[in-house]
């Protein structure tokens, strides 16, 4: 057994620990319901609404809604599927679960610097009660991580400075603004830093622009389907009549709380 191969098996001793607490502590809240409303009467005819001929966006999860309305199609194609009335809720999970062990296993063999690297790293999120609570729970998150780890692979690997880079780079980026919206503060410094080294700015402009087709397509049919480009949720908190001042203090609030 080559050494290199060793160093892999001792990963995965705290794989298997992530993956048992991903499992253990696997949940659905109450708010990924929404999602699961929307997504039968996507699937029943009815349009991507929560209320059928109210054409209202009330998730903030395109893509994790696509996805899941997407499996969902694909499990109903099997005769025998024996989730039956329960589909859409254990899909969920399962793809949740799925995807929260695709991050940790592309961090672990292509990220990580080291064997020691990749298991401290396993093991400091093992040990986050936010992170593994949240690598579940019916909402965006686990897509959000399997979005973000193969960006920052690709983006601390080959010539970045490339147009071609920045294409597949922003095109991560504009799945996970599809994703969910706010994200995108995660993405865009990156690819704003790569656009500025890069030797053929009109070009890495262009492949930019490609890139965030995904996206653009998205925002143009919720505004002619929804009639806003953002979901109900955005216009909710936004309008909520607080001063940002005060949003800042209660933030700080927030992380002080033990």
């Amino acid at each position: 057994m080559s050494r290199l191969t060793k160093h892999r098996i001792l990963i995965l001793l705290p794989l298997a620990l992530y993956a048992w607490f991903v499992i253990q502590t696997a949940w659905v809240s109450d708010d990924a319901f929404i999602t699961f409303r929307s997504i039968e009467n996507f699937y029943h005819g009815y349009g991507p609404v929560f209320n059928i001929g109210e054409r209202v966006q009330t998730f903030t999860h395109p893509l994790w809604f696509l996805v899941q309305s997407l499996a969902n199609y694909i499990m109903d194609l099997w005769r025998n599927n024996p989730l039956h009335r329960a589909q859409i809720y254990f899909l969920n999970i399962f793809l949740s679960i799925a995807f929260s062990l695709f991050t940790t296993v592309i961090y672990s063999f292509k990220i990580a610097s080291s064997t020691r690297n990749a298991v401290l790293g396993i093991l400091i999120l093992s040990s986050s009660k936010a992170f593994i609570d949240y690598s579940t729970s019916g909402l965006e998150n686990p897509l959000t991580h399997a979005i973000l780890i193969p960006f920052i692979w690709l983006a601390f690997t080959g010539e970045k400075t490339l147009p071609a880079s920045l294409f597949y780079l922003t095109v991560l980026a504009a799945l996970g603004g599809l994703n969910r919206l706010d994200t995108l503060v995660l993405f865009l410094p990156t690819i704003g830093l790569l656009f500025l080294l890069s030797t053929d700015k009109r070009k890495s402009m262009i492949m930019i622009g490609l890139g965030l087709l995904p996206l653009i397509a998205w925002e143009l049919f919720s505004l002619f389907y929804y009639g806003t480009p953002f979901p109900n949720t955005s216009y909710a908190k936004i309008n909520a009549d607080i001063s940002i001042w005060n949003m800042i203090r209660q933030g700080a609030f927030y992380f002080q709380t033990p």
